[in-house]
């Protein structure tokens, strides 16, 4: 187990672990990996990001508001296997 899915995905890149599950996005970019795998979306609870803008100031929220994944921003809500390539 690692600390988080980026570092998951470097162990998966660098040879040091056989599979990992990770992000969607970092899987894409990270030529050391390649998908053999997605979990259905339903087969986890769904990814929400807290994030911090202006537009609630006045709801006395300090501006957080939270994101469901798979909408702008960050990140698709797909969770994938990785393998090394």
């Amino acid at each position: 187990m690692t600390e988080n899915v980026r570092a998951a995905l470097a162990l998966v890149a660098r040879g040091e672990a056989a599979l990992g599950i990770v992000y969607s996005t970092d899987a894409k970019v990270e030529p050391g990996v390649k998908i053999v795998g997605t979990f259905p979306t339903d087969s986890h609870p769904a990814i929400i990001y807290p994030v911090r803008g202006d537009h609630n100031r006045e709801s006395g929220d300090g501006g957080l508001s939270r994101v469901p994944a798979g909408r702008r921003p960050p990140r698709p809500s797909s969770r994938n296997m990785a393998s090394s390539s």
